[in-house]
């Protein structure tokens, strides 16, 4: 009973002890995020001689804050000269390594310095196992960015030829990048959907689970955006494990591209060239190809081809406005378009021989076990056959007397009915698959 009472009575006594010690804990750890926000504050509305004296005076009380925002200023070159071995070395203080070179300090040392020394491969300070351990610790006690830096940094690490585990890299990439999205890291969703992706393509999975982290990609703004929202396009346009969508296509290429990306304005000026949803549009084709040139070299040769294709599509557009049908090319036309209005098997083909007459070989067309024979005849504006069919000609329209109309458009003719021949040369061709060709005097429709 006594040990009982006397173990209570020291449980109390600790938590009492405890208590003001973890509230002493709280108001300065209180107090250093006031400190690092006041001097952010001063630093985002440009008053730089101010957050100098306040981080001055925070590092001479050894206030890691200060040291830390020392740092960031030498290297920025705010309020003093640009100084990248004083940043290096003030951020290195701030961090506070123990021992075994894990920071104790001040996490947003610890990560900048990380991210601006120890990984990069030009600077004197480059140590990629540091840059790690000072990650991971970052990472431990949620730090976002850093994070986001490790999975990044591991994935990277994971394609390197020389990677001793690569598959382990992988897997520790997708876990740091995963914990990156959980706290809010946009860009993290856009390569968890790449690494996804790539796992589908090589038929380890067959479906994919990261489309709502991509969509996230393509909506919140982020330094990926341009890019998810390129790769949400060309799903839709494919039909890949999204319901195909060309105005979506369209759409999402229109937001990569001005958002900047090159590979989006480079599939969105072939879009255009190509007439995904509507006739091509030249300008616009030219505008977005013209950008995809200038983005970077591994897209320039790309986009200048589209460019050569672009200006010969426009001059032959431009040689089939001016061109004008002849009389004898408008008579072809009745052959195909008479074929082309026979509903039977056309299995034996068509000809027209001798200027005028059409012999259209087929199954309904038998007259009395002959073959139904159509002469036209010409007049001023107004051709004749002897089916008793009759069209006359004004403008660039072609009327029939039973009311069917075809406008005649450079080298195209549109009937009512919606089918379009286009002529070239000794050539029509039907959108209904008739085509006509003419040698000689002879006019063969299959």
């Amino acid at each position: 009973m006594r040990n009982s009472l006397f173990s209570l009575i020291l449980s109390l006594f600790f938590v009492a002890i405890a208590l003001p010690v973890q509230a002493t804990a709280n108001a300065v750890q209180k107090n250093i995020e006031l400190k690092h926000n006041e001097i952010e504050t001063d630093l985002k509305n440009g008053e730089n001689e101010s957050a100098y004296y306040k981080s001055l005076a925070l590092h001479q009380s050894k206030n890691l804050v200060g040291t830390f925002w020392l740092g960031w200023m030498y290297h920025e070159g705010l309020f003093v000269q640009k100084d990248l071995e004083k940043a290096a070395q003030y951020l290195f203080k701030a961090a506070k390594i123990d021992e075994n070179y894990i920071p104790t300090g001040n996490v947003e040392a610890a990560y900048y310095y990380a991210a601006l020394f120890a990984l990069d491969q030009k600077s004197k300070y480059y140590n990629m196992a540091l840059a790690l351990k000072f990650l991971v610790a970052c990472q431990e006690i949620g730090h976002k960015e850093a994070t986001y830096l490790l999975g990044r940094t591991s994935l990277r690490l994971s394609l390197n030829e020389n990677a001793k585990d690569p598959d382990f890299l992988r897997e520790k990439a997708v876990e740091s990048l995963r914990k990156a999205s959980a706290l809010g890291k946009v860009e993290a969703n856009y390569f968890l959907y790449k690494l996804e992706l790539e796992e589908a393509e090589k038929g380890s999975i067959s479906s994919l689970t990261t489309i709502g982290k991509l969509t996230e990609a393509v909506n919140k703004k982020n330094e990926f955006q341009g890019f998810a929202a390129n790769d949400m396009a060309l799903l839709y346009k494919n039909g890949r494990y999204v319901s195909r969508d060309l105005k979506k296509y369209i759409s999402l290429l229109k937001k990569s591209a001005n958002l900047g990306y090159g590979l989006g304005a480079l599939n969105l000026g072939k879009a255009y060239l190509a007439g995904v949803l509507a006739d091509p549009d030249y300008e616009a084709a030219r505008f977005y190809l013209e950008f995809a040139s200038k983005y970077d070299e591994k897209l320039k040769r790309a986009a200048e081809h589209s460019l050569e294709v672009l200006q010969h599509q426009e001059n032959m557009e431009k040689l089939a406005r001016s061109f004008q049908p002849t009389l004898e090319q408008i008579d072809n036309f009745l052959t195909a378009q008479n074929f082309s209005n026979l509903r039977s098997s056309r299995d034996s083909g068509a000809s027209k021989s001798n200027a005028g007459v059409l012999s259209i070989d087929s199954a309904s067309s038998y007259q009395n076990g002959y073959p139904r024979i159509v002469r036209f005849t010409r007049t001023g504006d107004e051709i004749r056959g002897s089916d008793g069919s009759r069209f006359r000609l004004r403008n660039n329209t072609l009327r029939s007397s039973k009311g069917s109309r075809y406008t005649i458009n450079g080298n195209r003719i549109r009937g009512s009915n919606g089918v379009t021949y286009k002529i070239r040369g000794n050539t029509i061709r039907g959108s209904d698959g008739t085509r006509c060709r003419t040698s000689g005097r002879t006019t063969r429709c299959y």
